[in-house]
């Protein structure tokens, strides 16, 4: 009895190391004691609320991780932090991430790092090579341009079109050597690439618009049909996973053809129905939900369109995500119960301010429009101040003196407010993930029931007026 439970032991572990990936490095140009973090995307953004995280500390020059996996590929992201943390070496560690590398079940990667050049070995390394020859291309072909200038869109055009034809003829000589699973997801992230050529003319008025599509109109492109006849391609179950295609390059592909083009100006209705009628099983959920779960915090908001599409919803953890944000964005949803840290180490709880009107203003060390928006909130706070509302700010650094220097800075926060942080989880912390935090500033602003109101439009939008009249109105109940 004991031999063979031992041997259902042996092989339940020996089945999970199967489907598990093995990756393994040494990376000469850093200390023991450093951290390697890989993070795990089955979706990309806007969905990295499906990330997962894993670290380990060099020891060596060298690790070892083991992440598991599902029956379709993966994307990750692996970055470095040191131990003691230098500024001198922030362009160091940079020049060492890897990004948007494909993983599957079974992989077995070892990565040798050697003044910041990588090689790969082992099974899948093929996959690594590729993804790190297609990176190098894309970089030959980014620079030359401005991207909201109208004179440069042809530029822009020229080399973006270029570089597809590089990167997809080395996928296809590729094609072989990899499952169809990865050639596809590969092949739609240069498609992405591709139609995102255009998002420059967002940024753009509408004259200079106008002048950007009279030259794309006398502009022949170099690429050829069978890459742009997308019916038989979108049919690929594969396709949710590419937040390359799915979140930028189909919707800007949709705003050059349906709006640029046609000089008619962007209708979140009429963007809906055209998902709705235009597309079909995963890639449609996929496609709905980068466009919903972004604007569940704006004051324009998509609400109208959620239940319809919930209606429609077939996999089940878009579902099941779309059902708790809703419940977690809308007006009069319960505040999550938060206990963090200010900069001294105390520790403050949503539940001890009972009673009282509490906004939440999420930010991040390097967030322009964080920065931006500050001395506007700022305005807001000392407007309210002896009255019975608390501001509270909530940072997602990963680094603690990071964000302690950046509050002492004043550039972000002021003295009105109490400073907490997430613990160096970031957009991992369960208050960032309850609210689906993933960018900044971004503002909660919860009555004296304790449950949520209307979401405030960022206060540098329109001075702090829609703010001030929120909290105004809570302070009449």
């Amino acid at each position: 009895m004991i031999l063979i439970l031992v041997s259902f032991l042996i092989i339940g572990y020996s089945h999970a190391q199967n489907r598990s990936v093995l990756i393994s490095g040494k990376m000469n140009s850093l200390n023991d004691g450093d951290i390697v973090n890989i993070n795990v995307s089955e979706y990309g953004y806007p969905l990295s609320m499906f990330d997962n995280e894993f670290s380990c500390t060099l020891n060596n020059h060298c690790f070892h991780l083991s992440l598991p996996v599902t029956n379709h590929p993966l994307l990750i992201d692996v970055s470095f932090k040191q131990r003691i943390p230098k500024s001198a070496d922030a362009n160091k560690l940079n020049r060492l991430l890897l990004t948007n590398y494909i993983i599957e079940k079974c992989d077995k990667i070892k990565l040798i790092e050697q003044n910041g050049k990588y090689t790969f070995s082992g099974k899948g390394a093929r996959k690594f090579k590729l993804s790190q020859q297609l990176n190098i291309i894309s970089s030959k072909y980014s620079g030359g341009f401005a991207y909201d200038n109208p004179k440069d869109v042809l530029i822009r055009y020229k080399k973006q079109d270029s570089s597809f034809l590089e990167k997809i003829a080395l996928i296809e000589r590729n094609k072989k050597y990899i499952s169809p699973d990865a050639f596809n997801l590969l092949k739609a992230d240069c498609l992405g690439d591709l139609f995102a050529r255009s998002n420059g003319l967002t940024n753009m008025s509408d004259s200079e618009r106008r002048i950007a599509i009279s030259s794309l109109s006398k502009y022949k492109s170099q690429i050829p049909e069978r890459y742009l006849a997308l019916s038989e391609f979108n049919k690929k179950d594969i396709l949710i996973y590419s937040s390359n295609y799915t979140y930028w390059g189909l919707p800007e592909k949709y705003n050059l053809d349906s709006c640029y083009k046609m000089n008619r100006p962007f209708s979140k209705s009429s963007y809906y129905h055209y998902l709705m009628s235009s597309y079909k099983g995963g890639l449609r959920e996929r496609l709905l939900m980068n466009y919903i779960i972004p604007q569940l915090d704006s004051s324009g908001s998509v609400l109208p369109y959620v239940d319809s599409t919930l209606n429609i919803l077939k996999i089940a953890c878009f579902k099941n995500l779309l059902y708790e944000l809703k419940s977690h964005r809308q007006p009069g949803a319960k505040a999550f119960n938060f206990s963090l840290p200010d900069t001294s180490g105390k520790t403050y709880r949503f539940s001890d301010y009972k009673g009282k009107i509490i906004l939440i203003d999420f930010w991040f060390t390097g967030c322009g429009s964080c920065a931006t928006a500050k001395p506007f909130v700022e305005k807001v706070e000392k407007k309210f101040q002896g009255k019975q509302v608390v501001f509270f700010t909530v940072n997602n650094d990963r680094d603690k003196s990071t964000w302690v220097k950046s509050v002492k800075s004043g550039r972000y926060t002021s003295d009105y407010g109490i400073n907490l942080f997430t613990e160096g989880k970031a957009f991992n912390h369960p208050i960032s993930k309850y609210y689906n935090i993933d960018g900044g500033p971004y503002f909660i602003l919860i009555g004296k029931n304790g449950l949520l109101t209307t979401i405030p439009e960022n206060p540098s939008n329109d001075n702090g007026q829609q703010l001030t009249a929120l909290i105004e109105r809570e302070l009449r109940k």
